[in-house]
């Protein structure tokens, strides 16, 4: 008994140390909150970096209410806590304009407040390509009020910003390199370069694809086009809502100063500042596309405008208001002294505003994922949104590997929305064309030079020659090709398109007829799918007998039924409840 009690207790001590495993779902939940986190710290940067702007730009008198602007912003609230590229790039604009040179003095009393500057621009042009226009108009109007060794080393910014060359003037290389903005420049683009190369597999540059795809194939249009005054009348009033007549009433009146606080240099900056925002939206309204995020880094110099509009009428109505003694004044009435009551008011119709956005409107499309995650991964076995493209967070909230693509093979799939990538076609066969033209008219001008060495008689040869190469054959199949693209490009449908047309016929032709037990991954390679273990759809579509009788025949039932909102903007795809349906052979 003593033998067999040393052995169980050499055993106990030879065995190694267990190790508790780590709770999979408070690691699943770690990896959905860390990036709210990250991004609530972009948001603070925003704040901050406002406040230290408005010290720039105006005065340090009026850097409290931009900071104030800023907290209560609804767009703020409603976008800038959100994972958006734009939201980053308003963070850096915010940073990058806070030690932003304002006039040529600053340009050589601190370079390292430039060095800074540029960096922070560079990384913004890198993540949107479209902030190029704000900081060239910046740039061109800094270069104006400059002059001499200033306006050099102004050039050498601008180039840098805009990612164009200025070594067409030699001079201007040496003053590059002494300052060290073209290391910035290479750096930035070439950081950008390796690593969207790396992760797409082959060579690639984003900021010349952007520019191509948007602005030259014209792709982004697809998605939606809005009227030319769009930024104008509608983006501008909604990313400011309650705050845009402060706003409005910051930017006018730049000529005179209206208090004590405001002197010239601080004018001449804030005409600046007013010339790039709205140069920066007219430019942007060329382009058909157009989305209220697209203002949004501008949203800090919007606050600042309304801060100026908030201290300067509450220095006016304190020194047109009569001396009175603090005991003649009525708590409220110091109240509403101290703390304007317009500024509470607007303050509170934003925050309600967002509020509402963010926690009843659309709130269902995300808690569908909460829900998803919690399913088991042994009734998971596969997840279909029947619904329009991106409806939902992806992997980014659901966190399941086993639902991870492989290759063509995918269990958590949607209804694409691609753009007509023929675009890009459309304009290759149109260089091809006019390539071609340009060589049929080079031809031509070379006949008609030599007809002057040749006899009479020859020149009908040479006629009946340039009639030949003008009705050539490549032109006119290049020509054909061009219309075909163009017609497929004008009745392009994407999937959703398709599936919303006719979902009955979508549902019946591209799925199988009985479901397989085994809910097998779809193959995006082909147009069809197989039926998941689960469908995310919205009660508008299960409201339609034909295709709710579909989904009762193939044994869905419903398992889950959110409310998403009290109004829709696409009721006819959107309307109603969200749903998650579940197969019954589980």
């Amino acid at each position: 008994m003593a033998r067999r009690t040393r052995r169980l207790n050499r055993r106990h001590q030879e065995s190694p140390p267990s190790v508790p495993l780590p709770n999979k779902k408070k690691l699943t939940i770690l990896q959905s909150i860390l990036p709210k986190l990250v991004q609530a710290g972009i948001a603070t940067v925003t704040d901050l970096a406002t406040y230290s702007l408005a010290g720039v730009l105006l005065t340090p008198s009026y850097a409290s209410a931009a900071l104030a602007c800023s907290l209560t912003s609804f767009f703020n609230a409603y976008a800038g806590v959100r994972t958006f590229s734009n939201s980053l790039e308003t963070a850096l604009t915010a940073s990058a304009l806070a030690f932003w040179p304002w006039n040529t003095l600053q340009i050589s009393s601190s370079w390292a407040s430039l060095s800074t500057s540029i960096l922070l621009i560079a990384l913004s042009v890198i993540i949107r390509p479209s902030s190029l226009l704000f900081w060239s108009l910046l740039g061109y109007s800094l270069l104006k009020n400059s002059n001499g060794e200033a306006r050099m080393d102004v050039m050498a910014l601008v180039a840098v910003i805009g990612y164009v060359s200025s070594f067409f003037h030699p001079c201007y290389l040496q003053q590059l390199i002494r300052s060290s903005l073209l290391s910035f420049r290479v750096i930035s683009a070439l950081v950008c370069f390796l690593i969207d190369s790396s992760f797409y597999g082959l060579a690639t540059f984003t900021p010349l694809n952007f520019i191509r795809q948007n602005v030259f194939n014209d792709i982004s249009a697809f998605y939606g086009v809005n009227r030319f005054h769009f930024y104008f009348t509608q983006a501008f009033t909604f990313v400011n809502f309650s705050m845009f007549p402060t706003v409005i009433l910051g930017m006018v009146m730049l000529s005179n100063p209206q208090n004590l606080h405001e002197s010239g240099g601080q004018l001449a900056r804030l005409r600046s500042a007013r010339t790039a925002v709205l140069g920066t939206m007219l430019g942007l309204s060329v382009l058909k596309h157009k989305e209220f995020r697209f203002i949004q880094p501008l949203v800090p110099l919007f606050n600042c405008f309304a801060a100026r509009a908030m201290v300067n009428n509450y220095i006016k109505d304190r020194l047109a208001r009569p001396a009175t003694s603090p005991a003649d004044v009525r708590p409220l009435e110091r109240l509403i002294s101290a703390r304007p009551l317009g500024f509470i008011l607007r303050g509170l119709v934003s925050l309600s505003a967002a509020l509402y956005l963010l926690t009843f409107h659309y709130r269902a499309q995300v808690s569908v994922m909460d829900y998803l995650r919690q399913v088991p991964d042994v009734e998971l076995r596969s997840v279909g949104f029947l619904m329009p493209c991106h409806s939902t967070p992806w992997q980014s909230h659901l966190h399941k590997p086993h639902l991870a693509p492989n290759g063509t093979q995918e269990r958590l799939w949607m209804l694409t929305c691609e753009p007509p990538l023929i675009s890009s076609q459309f304009v290759a066969f149109s260089s091809k064309l006019k390539s071609h033209i340009l060589r049929t008219n080079s031809l031509l001008m070379t006949l008609n030079r030599n007809s002057s060495l040749v006899e009479s008689d020859d020149k009908a040869n040479i006629t009946e020659g340039r009639n030949e190469t003008q009705s050539d054959g490549p032109p006119e199949e290049v020509k054909m090709k061009v219309r075909d693209l163009q017609e497929a490009k004008e009745g392009y449908q994407d999937e959703s398109d398709v599936f919303y047309e006719d979902p009955v016929r979508f549902l019946r032709g591209r799925f199988p007829a009985k479901v397989d037990a085994g809910y097998p991954p779809t193959d995006k390679s082909v147009e069809s799918y197989q039926w998941p273990s689960h469908l995310v759809l919205f009660e508008v579509l299960w409201s339609n007998p034909p295709v709710r009788d579909i989904f009762l025949n193939h044994g869905y039932r419903v398992v889950w039924n959110a409310t998403n909102g009290r109004w829709h903007d696409d009721p006819l795809r959107r309307g109603g409840n969200l749903l998650v349906l579940q197969s019954n052979s589980l």
